[in-house]
């Protein structure tokens, strides 16, 4: 933990779990309210205090912005498992198209062949 002294009071320049450590806090426990204040009194002005920023501070604002990552995260997976899905249903279509396409060349070949045989021993028989 990092103290630093700064005129008469100790200013901490400390992480959350420093402070809960120092002050024997649960994580229930709102850190802001144990940290060191400095008074600032000026004359003429209301009396305010001041503090250091606290590293890692679970905020609320913090938990939205976890939340909406890890929604944004499962929204990208969904959508790139549907994707995948759709790719993998019209690679399968061109599949069976390209497969029918070939039995058919190969269906034409045959009767072309056979049609040539049969012309040619038809021609041998008549010689």
């Amino acid at each position: 933990m990092l103290l630093v002294k700064s005129g008469r009071v100790m200013w901490s320049g400390s992480a959350v779990g420093m402070t809960n450590k120092l002050f024997n806090l649960s994580k229930e426990d709102d850190v802001r309210q144990y940290v060191v204040r400095k008074p600032l009194n000026k004359e003429g002005k209301k009396p305010r205090t001041k503090a250091p920023k606290i590293q890692r501070l679970v905020t609320p604002r913090v938990l939205q912005h976890k939340r909406r990552r890890i929604a944004l995260k499962k929204q990208r997976t969904k959508k790139n498992k549907e994707e995948a899905a759709e790719y993998a249903k019209l690679l399968a279509k061109r599949m069976k198209e390209a497969k029918e396409k070939r039995q058919e060349q190969i269906a034409k070949r045959r009767r072309l062949s056979s049609l040539r045989a049969s012309t040619s021993k038809s021609e041998s028989s008549q010689k």
